[in-house]
């Protein structure tokens, strides 16, 4: 009778068994080195390593910054506009679309020696243009005479900015000059309505449109100023220029002053949408009277006072030496003076400013008592 063996007994058997017919080899084939798998058709593909998804963006935004800065060149070192100031001398400043200046050129030898000496280039407009209007002062070239302005370039709009610019730095550098000249401008303006281009008018000649009859009420008077009544403007035909006296006798006769006690503050010729004008102010007593007369026609544009002409006023000048009584300075220790009477609700006032060694001083005087209303130094 055979045994009858358990399953527990079976299993030891056979584990018995397989252990002896059945070498345990992994410690041996765990150190053998085994050569890789010849691939030599490529049939199995190499790894590839892992994408770096960083570099597309930065590829994208390295072109981009690199657009930007070639727009930024073409822009910064192309000319946008050439401003020609002055004839005889004529200088010519060629500027970019940042407003600053990249050339300055004489187109005459006067312009040339003009420019000795002056470095221009990388200036703003503004800075620039004062430059040589002061440069022009000394050599006086802005004694009593008009300095033309005249902007070439491919946009309209900006012509006629750069153009603004020009004239505001000059009329700056002749008021505080006092030499009698004013800025004449050529006219900017715009394409016509069918996209054909205006009619160029030469540099330093000015042009007359007629304008709109309108008027401006005057600014709190104490006594009515006369109704505006612009007389009527040339038909569409050139006529002469208007003298500064003869605009000077239109704003007069409109206000009902005979010339007796005014004083002129600013004659200057201007223009605006097409109009040209002289712009006028003068005090008398203690009133101040603006003014617009049409250059061409003595049309009166715009008439406003503030102010009664039966008040007494200081002049500029007291003005000024109460500034720098103030200040115990005297007017050969200041530089950059300038006063320009102002108002404030109907109540006249000089401002006053000068420099000295840096220190700049800025005074509100009252025109009518001489009180100093304000005193400022930076």
């Amino acid at each position: 009778m055979g045994r009858n063996w358990s399953d527990r007994e079976v299993e030891n058997l056979l584990r018995q068994a397989v252990g002896r017919s059945v070498p345990d080899v992994y410690q041996q084939v765990s150190r053998v080195t085994v050569d890789p798998l010849l691939n030599l058709d490529h049939i199995v593909p190499p790894p590839r390593p892992p994408r770096r998804r960083w570099k597309r963006p930065l590829l994208i935004l390295g072109a981009l910054l690199l657009v930007a800065l070639c727009v930024w060149l073409f822009f910064r070192y192309r000319t946008a506009a050439i401003l020609s100031v002055g004839d005889g001398p004529d200088v010519e400043l060629s500027v970019n679309r940042f407003g600053q200046v990249l050339e300055a050129s004489g187109r005459s030898d006067a312009g040339e020696v003009l420019l000795t000496g002056l470095s221009l280039e990388g200036e703003d407009l503004d800075d620039a243009v004062e430059r040589l209007g002061w440069s022009m002062a000394n050599a006086g070239y802005l004694s009593n005479g008009d300095v033309p302005l005249a902007v070439d370039g491919g946009d309209w709009q900006y012509n006629r900015e750069v153009l603004e610019d020009a004239r505001d730095s000059l009329e700056d550098v002749l008021e505080n000059w006092g030499g009698g000249g004013h800025v004449v401008t050529a006219p900017v303006t715009s394409p016509a309505p069918d996209g054909s281009l205006p009619t160029q008018t030469p540099a330093g000649t000015v042009t007359s449109t007629p304008a709109a009859q309108s008027t401006v009420p005057a600014a709190q008077p104490s006594t009515a100023v006369p109704a505006v009544q612009p007389t009527t403007p040339s038909s569409g035909t050139q006529s002469s220029l208007l003298s500064e006296e003869a605009a000077k006798s239109a704003a007069l006769s409109h206000a009902g002053l005979n010339g007796a006690n005014v004083t002129f503050n600013k004659v200057k010729l201007d223009q605006d949408d097409g109009r040209t004008f002289y712009e006028l102010e003068f005090l008398c007593g203690g009133a101040r009277y603006d003014y617009e007369v049409d250059a061409y026609t003595g049309a009166i544009w715009k008439s406003e006072r503030v102010g009664s002409p039966n008040l007494q006023t200081i002049t500029a000048a007291q003005a000024e030496s109460i500034a720098l009584q103030h200040a115990g300075l005297s007017a050969g220790q200041v530089v950059e003076r300038k006063s320009e009477l102002d108002d404030d609700d109907g109540v006249l006032h000089y401002q006053v400013e000068f420099k000295r060694n840096g220190v700049e001083y800025e005074y509100e005087i009252d025109a009518v008592s001489g009180a100093i209303l304000k005193a400022e130094r930076d």
